[in-house]
């Protein structure tokens, strides 16, 4: 499973809180405020579109290290590597307030954003866990074992509803 880094984390999620927040640049909350007025005005983007994109870049690189163009191979490989994970972290965002995505609806748009801004430490922990693949069963048993409030750990994981985030992928492929 792929490591999320700062570099690709959604969000900024690990500068959430960071005490340099305000030497370095506005403050997250800041951030996260302005992408969420952003997207009111602007439409939805398609995660199946973007995923497109990602899957060209995937395609044009891996052709590039070959010396070949690879095609199709190269597509499937990248929806088999990456799609579940892209959809999760996508979901993510789309919680967060950072993006808003059309398979994802708008009634649920930002609906983490005051827990994160307001410096939710178990959002965070869960969020953390949930960006690195981590399905609920497992996030469940984590909070069992650190003796967290499991009411509230299964509130943010209805919230999250990572199962939402299980869509299946474009046909690659059928087209060229």
């Amino acid at each position: 499973m792929k490591r999320i880094s700062k570099r690709n984390a959604p969000c900024d999620l690990y500068d959430l809180h960071r005490p340099d927040a305000d030497r370095n640049g506005p403050r997250t909350g800041n951030r996260l405020a302005m992408c969420a007025q952003q997207n009111e005005t602007v439409a939805s983007p398609s995660l199946y579109d973007e995923a497109c994109q990602e899957a060209d870049r995937h395609k044009w690189i891996e052709s590039q290290k070959l010396g070949r163009d690879l095609g199709n191979v190269a597509l499937q490989e990248w929806y088999r590597l990456h799609w579940p994970q892209y959809c999760r972290i996508k979901r993510v965002e789309h919680l967060q307030g950072c993006q808003r995505w059309r398979e994802f609806g708008d009634d649920n748009f930002g609906e983490l954003y005051s827990l994160i801004v307001a410096g939710d430490l178990l959002v965070d922990r869960i969020l953390d866990r949930v960006c690195h693949g981590e399905e609920n069963l497992g996030i469940i048993n984590w909070a069992i074992d650190w003796g967290l409030p499991i009411q509230r750990v299964l509130g943010i994981l209805s919230q999250l509803d990572v199962n939402r985030a299980r869509l299946e992928p474009a046909n690659v492929g059928e087209s060229s």
